[in-house]
């Protein structure tokens, strides 16, 4: 069996919501700090608005791409029910995986979300999963399922893979570039096998692929790279 980090549980609501309270705090204190500073001049009104509402921004936008379901948790309750259990039925699967592999799930990685980092004697694994049903089809350079597009999805995952790399040249003198997958239905994934070095399977074949693989890290490095990742970017998990 692998072993998990993190594993999508459904919190109370009121946690998000006071999270996100929390969070416009600050510009809000911001805002006023400046408001009493000048005196109700109006530019002073002004300046007020303008910092409070830039970041308020910010914030809105790093709290989005740091934990991007807390919002959708709020707004569209029925999408998120519908990603925790793709979410988990993923988990569930790569839970079988033999041989000592470690599966991180939902973590941070300098700013990117990796859905899936998977770490063992085969190497690097980073895993997304496809959220739209639509047939996979590329064009005009660009990955879509059905019309929508896929860009965001793979960009993402690329850059994750290369920040691992980095991450592994810098601190254990390894070369090693990750292998990046994208996890679809079968019915959707017709005869788009590939796209931009990224391999398009269903969840068994990703597994099986992963399982298969040659030995691409020493155990040590392997160990130590999961070490490495549980400590600095998934200490809760």
């Amino acid at each position: 069996m692998a072993y998990i980090f993190g594993y999508p549980e459904t919190k109370p609501l009121r946690k998000d919501l006071i999270s996100l309270a929390v969070l416009m705090a600050g510009p809000l204190v911001a805002a006023i700090s400046i408001y009493d500073a000048v005196n109700g001049r109006l530019w002073g009104i002004l300046s007020s608005a303008v910092v409070g509402a830039g970041l308020a921004g910010i914030m809105i936008l790093s709290y989005v791409k740091l934990y991007p379901r807390s919002l959708q948790r709020v707004f569209k309750p029925q999408l998120f029910d519908r990603n925790i259990r793709q979410d988990r039925s993923v988990i569930d699967g790569l839970s079988h995986l033999e041989g000592g592999w470690f599966v991180f799930n939902d973590i941070v990685l300098e700013l990117f979300n990796v859905e899936h980092l998977l770490i063992g004697k085969g190497g690097v694994f980073v895993l997304a999963k496809v959220r739209h049903p639509g047939r996979l089809n590329p064009r005009d350079g660009f990955l879509f399922a059905g019309d929508e597009p896929l860009e965001v999805l793979t960009t993402k995952t690329w850059r994750s893979c290369h920040l691992i790399s980095i991450l592994l040249r810098k601190w254990f003198k390894v070369e090693h570039l990750p292998q990046p997958i994208l996890v679809a239905e079968r019915e959707q994934i017709g005869d788009c096998r590939e796209f931009d070095g990224i391999r398009i399977m269903d969840l068994g074949e990703a597994i099986r692929r992963v399982a298969k693989s040659p030995e691409a890290l020493e155990g040590d490095t392997a160990m130590a790279l999961a070490k490495f990742v549980k400590e600095r970017y998934a200490p809760s998990k």
